[in-house]
């Protein structure tokens, strides 16, 4: 059947009326037999959960669906296919902005999928429209335009992969979705918006028949609170992923339940329990996690396991800063290793990831605006690009570690640290790494350490706060 679009806020007419009025005439006139399927494109300018009037009641998406469920009661059981459904990012009503389109894609996805008569749904549509008189090397393209910004990808021509700003956040999340969700079922609907225990909160664990893949997707709706999940996951770990793909955080637990508090509006998230480690590969006892390939290779040939550390996670795929590429990672205790395939068999396929840099950002210091150096003693190197000195002891242990290739510039002047032990420790931070100084073992090559950076960027004990 063709798909039929919702109706809303408009008066009906013989001519323009809703979808559910022409379902009943088919059904009435015996056309129900002749089809196989049911096609729907249930539009809507507000969120997948948000409630509008005009069909004598007000209804959510869920609501819709029901009523559609009511149907195939009265005439006969038929699978439904969204086969079109979306939100336009443009500057005009009904607009939404970039990352609510995202959010919606995802919250739509997981809505429908939950439900049992839904069986596909056809995002509309992969990449943004244009006039379809103009040229295909000449994409006409106006902001204002409702019908132009669909798309997951924005049109360009040419149209390049790397290009910084072709994916759209909706892009981002739709890789996602089918990264962490492909080949699993609905196994419980724990929160469906509803719950007087977690108002506000969507909540849906999926899984494959084997029982090794567990996610859950989350997120929270409406004016409510922060509020805590408590999950007895029976897990030793937890991964949670941002919408985007993002890695939020690694929770350990010890009794095999954890907390999460969701003070993020709206914005998915998801909670993969002990996942699945790669077969082949070194397996770590220690951390339960596997090394394999280019990232066990570039390991085992740079004092893997002294300068880096163990692996704790397995290889993860997160959309790279500025393109949203997917990028393959891997988390240390001290670092994190990216893979660049595009300089396979170099010195460059791979990368450091910018830790340092990103947990000065968390304790809310921006080093461009310490103070800069404008010269330094004789012993030591000044570096122009970032205002930074580098001096003994942390110059050996940096020069023979690669220099800018493995660590990066230096962004701040050695400083002291509290430790873990409340013992101040002399430190320097580098883009990729943080460096620590260990008089104690002075003459040793223990005497200058990376920092636990990798572990103090991901991990957590029990609990997790998402704001």
């Amino acid at each position: 059947m063709g798909g039929m679009a919702s109706i809303w806020g408009v008066p009906p007419s013989p001519q323009n009326y809703d979808y559910f009025d022409y379902l009943e005439q088919v059904g009435q006139l015996g056309g129900w037999d002749y089809v196989d399927i049911i096609a729907i494109h249930p539009y809507r300018p507000n969120a997948p959960e948000g409630s509008l009037e005009g069909r004598g009641e007000p209804l959510d998406l869920r609501d819709e669906l029901h009523r559609l469920d009511y149907m195939l009661l009265t005439y006969g059981a038929k699978p439904i296919w969204i086969t079109e459904i979306g939100w336009t990012s443009a500057n005009v009503w009904p607009g939404v902005d970039l990352d609510t389109q995202a959010f919606y894609l995802i919250r739509t996805y997981a809505l429908s999928l939950t439900h049992p008569s839904i069986e596909k749904v056809f995002w509309y549509d992969l990449r943004n429209d244009t006039d379809p008189a103009a040229p295909y090397h000449q994409p006409v393209y106006h902001e204002s335009n409702v019908q132009f910004h669909f798309g997951m990808l924005n049109r360009t021509y040419p149209l390049d992969p790397a290009q910084p700003d072709l994916r759209k956040p909706a892009f981002l999340a739709y890789r996602t979705l089918t990264e962490m969700l492909g080949g699993l079922a609905i196994q419980q609907m724990i929160a469906d918006g509803d719950d007087p225990n977690h108002p506000g909160v969507y909540w849906y664990r999926f899984g494959n028949s084997n029982g090794d893949r567990r996610v859950d997707l989350i997120w929270r709706n409406g004016d409510f609170p922060p509020t805590d999940l408590y999950v007895d996951c029976g897990c030793r770990e937890a991964l949670v992923r941002a919408w985007n793909g993002e890695v939020k955080s690694l929770i350990y637990t010890d009794n095999g339940t954890i907390t999460l508090n969701l003070g993020l509006h709206g914005a998915p998230v998801y909670v993969q329990y002990d996942p699945p480690v790669q077969p082949g590969g070194q397996m770590f006892e220690m951390t339960g996690h596997t090394l394999r390939g280019a990232f066990l290779h570039y390991w085992q040939n740079n004092d893997g396991l002294r300068r880096f550390g163990y692996p704790i996670t397995e290889e993860l795929i997160e959309p790279q800063f500025g393109t949203g590429l997917p990028r393959v990672v891997q988390y240390f205790d001290r670092v994190r290793f990216e893979h660049f395939p595009e300089y396979s068999g170099s010195n460059s396929e791979i990368y450091l990831g910018r830790l340092g840099e990103t947990m000065l950002q968390r304790q809310g210091i921006d080093w461009h605006s310490l103070p800069k150096s404008t010269s330094a003693p004789e012993d030591c190197l000044l570096f122009e690009a970032t205002g930074r000195s580098l001096c003994p002891p942390f110059r050996n242990a940096w020069e023979q570690s690669g220099a800018i290739t493995f660590l990066g510039y230096p962004i701040t002047e050695p400083i002291e640290m509290e430790t873990e032990t409340g013992k101040a420790r002399l430190v320097q931070y580098f883009e990729r790494a943080r460096l620590e100084y260990f008089p104690e073992h002075r003459g040793t090559p223990n005497e200058i350490q990376l920092g636990l950076l990798g572990r103090e960027y991901l991990t957590t004990w029990s609990s997790l706060s998402l704001r």
